[in-house]
């Protein structure tokens, strides 16, 4: 009797038909089909699987020309294996909300990369290598440990997107930046930041600059002077007055080129809503003027200044505003005309009227 049980307590791995031996069956199977569809389709999917501390085995399998989209997101992955160089035909690489430290130098070969996406990491410094990738469309390298981005970022011709924000260590943008002609996105809240670049005016596609909680104390005259295409600056949680904005050199031809383009827009009709929301648009404020709920106005003050690009309808400077400024649109608010929670804003023509505590007085 004790022989028998012995033979089944220790199991028999190699014996057909017991269950160890389906469940090396079923994992092979499981292991194939994978692979196949990892092949078949071009995407690699992986995310919120538990991997580390790198990629997983079975991915060395797939022949790397044939990978057009690789997802590894939310995993606990310290280390990006170097054979990613060979993925010269993927397009978009998502690995946020990993543990990863540093990249390999060869990313820089994914030659047909247009999304990165490495926000919630730990990186610390990037490879120069990273910024040979001048297909690239959108970066988010968000909430890291990074204390600069160097001045070769600027190789970037075709950046649309870059996202830096939650960078508690990084105190500047670099000058380099200018050289991302496409960019239409600068984001970078969160950090020590203490000035914007007046080079950022030289980017011709700029349309939005969220730089909310940072150290800001003005705004360059250059981005009101020069940069035509900018609609929007979020600079929320700045110790910033809104009368130096208003004092900054350029401002008013700004926001009279703003009001003229405004009023061309609602002109065409097509594309454009009409009614009070629309001629309060059209008229409306640059300025955004963030309270609270119920409470006592504006105990931080927080400022927002927008205006509209050429050729856009008068409503898309108000959506960006809102979305910049996290608040929500309530359109079946008292305004009856959809309004923002959370943020007040003043018609031009008419200036604020503030205390000297910096409060707005009460209407």
């Amino acid at each position: 009797m004790g022989s028998c049980f012995s033979k089944f307590s220790k199991g028999a791995p190699d014996t057909p038909g017991t269950p160890g031996d389906l469940m090396v069956e079923q994992r092979a199977r499981s292991f194939s089909k994978r692979t196949e569809l990892w092949e078949r389709t071009g995407t690699v999917q992986f995310q919120s699987s538990q991997i580390s501390p790198t990629f997983p085995f079975e991915l060395k399998t797939v022949p790397p020309r044939k990978i057009r989209i690789l997802d590894g997101s939310k995993n606990r992955i310290k280390k990006v294996p170097s054979y990613i160089g060979l993925m010269i035909y993927c397009n978009r690489l998502g690995l946020s909300h990993n543990r990863i430290q540093r990249l390999p130098r060869s990313i820089g070969k994914m030659e047909s990369l247009r999304v990165l996406l490495l926000d919630y990491n730990r990186l610390e410094e990037l490879p120069d290598e990273l910024f040979m990738l001048t297909k690239l469309e959108r970066l988010s390298l968000a909430r890291n440990k990074l204390t600069k981005l160097p001045r070769v970022i600027g190789n970037l011709k075709s950046l649309k997107y870059v996202d830096v924000s939650g960078n508690r260590k990084m105190k500047s943008i670099t000058s380099g930046i200018s050289g991302c002609k496409s960019l239409e996105e600068l984001r970078c809240s969160d950090c020590s930041i203490q000035k914007i670049p007046a080079d950022c005016a030289k980017l011709e596609q700029l349309r939005l600059i969220v730089a909310e909680n940072n150290r800001l104390e003005s705004v360059p005259s250059a981005l009101f002077l020069y940069a035509e295409g900018l609609q929007t600056i979020a600079l929320y949680g700045n110790p910033i007055e809104m009368s130096t904005v208003e004092g900054t050199k350029g401002y008013k031809e700004w926001e009279a080129r703003r009001a003229t383009l405004c009023a061309d827009a609602a002109k065409k009709g097509p594309g454009v809503l009409l009614g009070k929301k629309a001629e309060e648009d059209a008229r409306g404020a640059s300025v955004l003027w963030s309270n609270q709920s119920g409470g006592e106005r504006d105990q931080d003050r927080r400022t927002t200044v927008s205006g509209p690009k050429a050729g856009t309808t008068p409503t898309s400077s108000s959506a960006n505003a809102t979305h910049a400024a996290g608040g929500t649109r309530d359109t079946g608010g008292s305004t009856g005309t959809g309004a923002i929670r959370g943020v007040r804003s003043k018609p031009s023509g008419q200036s604020p009227q503030v205390s000297a505590g910096g409060r707005l007085k009460s209407e």
